[in-house]
């Protein structure tokens, strides 16, 4: 069975942040995407059985990491990760203000826009899939400046909502 998604599908308004304050590093970095992801989806898209926690979702982040680039360049990550709680793909969206020296970039250079997405924890060949489209459209330069110039969350995501093209044929994880 396969599944059609759109960032509007993985994405939803209170997932997008804007934060000022500087990174230690990366580890802090994948706290702040667990804590608002948990928060955010912690209700609606976890099975009943299992909790969604921070610790959870961030260790979820680091364990890709440790093992896949999670930069495209540019100063965007595409962190992601698996989670055996998650029902259905979700994902946050945080913007630096000031750009951020982290490590894991392929480029080297500074962060500032990062878009983290979790899904089920069998459901690895549909990360690819949604990896490569999120890849897509932050190769943008025009959408990247209009991310850097937005000024509040609502922005940011109308912005990441539009001229959304779907990306199907992507397995649809067991439930």
């Amino acid at each position: 069975m396969t599944n059609t998604y759109r960032v509007k599908d993985l994405l939803t308004p209170e997932a997008v942040l804007i934060k000022q304050r500087p990174l230690t590093d990366i580890q802090e970095l994948f706290q702040i995407i667990g804590e608002l992801a948990a928060t955010v989806y912690c209700r609606t898209d976890v099975s009943s059985k299992h909790a969604l926690s921070a610790k959870q979702l961030s260790k979820a982040l680091q364990k890709r990491a440790d093992h896949y680039p999670i930069g495209t360049g540019g100063g965007i990550l595409l962190p992601h990760g698996n989670v055996r709680s998650l029902n259905r793909f979700v994902a946050v969206f945080v913007k630096w203000t000031v750009k951020q020296q982290i490590e894991k970039i392929p480029d080297g250079a500074p962060i500032d826009l990062i878009f983290a997405m979790f899904g089920p924890q069998d459901s690895t060949r549909s990360d690819l899939k949604l990896l490569v489209y999120m890849a897509q459209i932050f190769s943008d330069h025009d959408l990247r400046n209009e991310l850097r110039d937005s000024e509040n969350s609502d922005q940011l995501y109308r912005i990441l909502t539009s001229n959304d093209l779907p990306v199907s044929n992507v397995p649809k994880p067991s439930a």
